[in-house]
Parts: C-alpha cells; structure tokens; sequence
C-alpha cells in the first residue's frame, strides 16, 4: 500500500518508499543542523565571555560592544546553517537547485557591486568592534584613505558604519569605517614625560633637588593630578653637566593624550615654586 499526496502523487514523492529515503535523509540533515547550531551557540558563548572580561571598558560600552559582536554572529551563523539546510531538503524533494543557486549567485554579484562600500563599512566596523581597537571617549588620531587625512579628537559615536570624532573645535567628523587607514589611539598604554630644569653651575644643586623632590611628592599627594597618572613624577637625577649649567630630569608616565596636559602642569608648578626663591632655574622639555 503506498501513500501519496495530491499535489506530489505523480512524481513519486511522500510514498513510502520515499519516506523511507529521503524522509530519513531529511531527519539527518535537520538533526545535524540542530546538533552543530547547539555547538555553535556554546562557542559563541565562550566568546561573550571573553568580551565581557575585556579590559579598559566601562559596564555600559561592553555590554553594548559584546551585544553587538554577539548578535551579528549569531544571526550570520543561523542564516548560514539554515540556508544550507533549506538547500539541502528541497534536493531531496527533487527540486533541481542549479538554477537556485546561480540566480542567487548573480543577485550576490549584483549586490556586491552595488553595496561594495557599504559592505566594506560594516565589516571594517565589526573588526574595530572585535578587536577593541578603540571604543567611545578615547582619545585618536586617525587617518583615512581620502588624500591622507587625518582627524584628532575624541570618540563620540561608533557604530559597525561609520565613526564619530568630536575634534577640538567642536565639529563632528563622521567617518565611513571602511575609510579608515591607520588609527593612533592615544588613550592606550603609558607615554613617558620627561620635563628637564636647566640651572647655572653656580647654584646650590641640593638645596634644588630638595625643592624638586618635594614638589613632586606635592604633585603625588594632589587627587586632581595623581588620577591621570600611572607614576610618579620623580626627580630622575643629573643629565648632562657642561662649563655653565647642569640638567636636572623629572619624569613621570600618563596616558599618551594627557602627556601634555601633566609636562604643562608640572612646568608651570616648577615655575611657581621657583619664582620666590634666588635661584637661577630654568624649565624645558625633551
């Protein structure tokens, strides 16, 4: 006894003996499918995690930065098991999928061209995202392939399309992410600040390194100053001596976009702290 439907009775399809076949087929291929979406979604997972427990990042900008490196993923992974499973059943239903495919392969095509930049975009901007190369509030410079441009400021938007640099001036730069050649963030790592104090040979070298060694040790104490930064300053010692002046070193370690922000504030502290007293002191920088 063989069963069948009316629509597909004359060409074979839904008998039992093709249930017995291809229905079996059928049962394998979603069962697999199902098998490596569950092993896909614990990766994905894992790599939530791993987002989650990256460093120098705010609660709110990771969550947002994990939740949409997660959500493209995963929607890229679906679509792509699942359209290989649609392919996949409707072979075993004797639909020829030659024509299928080349039709979406020329609409592919025609799409590629038409959205090469914007693809080029959203890409740039998930592997920014992935790779946490810079996210809102720091501190670039970046330069973009358009007769190499370069806009400082700060992060104030960044989206998968584009990215929004607020310079000092007050505008706002929006620039395609596909655009961007090299990227300077300066709001990463540590910069060394060295500001230098020239006085005569005449001058009483101790009585000036007391005066600077406490003068650093105020700057340490100071709430404001010690936020911004990761050492020091410190007095590093005599540099260079000559016939008629010697060359004392104070250092200290910021972030590379306050680096002159805290070479400024410790000149001008020294010169404060100078302006009083009779010696022959002098303030540069390397």
């Amino acid at each position: 006894m063989r069963l069948a439907l009316p629509a597909v009775a004359q060409a074979g399809i839904v008998s039992l003996d093709w249930l017995k076949e291809n229905g079996v087929r059928i049962a394998l291929i979603v069962f697999l499918a199902l098998a490596i979406s569950r092993i896909g979604t614990v990766a994905i997972r894992r790599m939530r995690r791993h987002l989650d427990g990256a460093a120098r990042l705010t609660g709110a900008l990771n969550l947002r930065r994990t939740a949409t490196i997660v959500g493209i993923v995963t929607s890229v992974f679906r679509i792509v098991i699942w359209t290989i499973v649609g392919l996949l059943v409707l072979g075993q239903f004797g639909v020829d999928l030659g024509p299928l495919i080349a039709g979406a392969g020329i609409v592919g095509v025609a799409l590629g061209f038409g959205a090469q930049s914007l693809v080029r975009d959203f890409l740039a901007g998930f592997f920014i995202l992935l790779e946490n190369q810079f996210t809102v509030g720091d501190a670039v410079e970046l330069t973009t392939d358009v007769s190499a441009m370069k806009v400082l400021g700060r992060i104030e938007a960044l989206t998968l399309r584009a990215t929004c640099v607020r310079t000092e001036d007050g505008s706002l730069n929006v620039i395609p992410n596909g655009n961007l050649h090299i990227v300077t963030n300066r709001s990463r790592g540590q910069a060394r600040v060295v500001v230098e104090v020239h006085l005569a040979r005449a001058q009483d070298l101790d009585e000036v390194r007391r005066l600077l060694d406490a003068l650093c040790h105020e700057i340490r104490r100071d709430e404001r100053i010690a936020a911004r930064l990761f050492s020091g300053p410190d007095v590093l010692g005599v540099d260079r001596v000559s016939e008629e002046t010697l060359l004392l070193r104070i250092g200290a370690e910021t972030t590379p976009a306050r680096s002159d922000e805290i070479r400024e504030e410790i000149g001008r502290r020294i010169e404060r702290r100078f302006a009083p007293v009779p010696l022959d002191v002098g303030v540069g920088s390397d």
